[in-house]
């Protein structure tokens, strides 16, 4: 089974559409927010 990681922040349009399309494919994932 793969891992995968998304690191990004919430107001980016880039992080909302990686994060979308991974649940579309029902792939899991750790999302990281970076803007901190």
């Amino acid at each position: 089974m793969s891992h995968y990681m998304i690191f990004g922040k919430e107001d980016c349009p880039h992080t909302r559409k990686a994060r979308d399309d991974f649940k579309k494919m029902n792939r899991a994932f750790v999302y990281v927010n970076v803007d901190t």
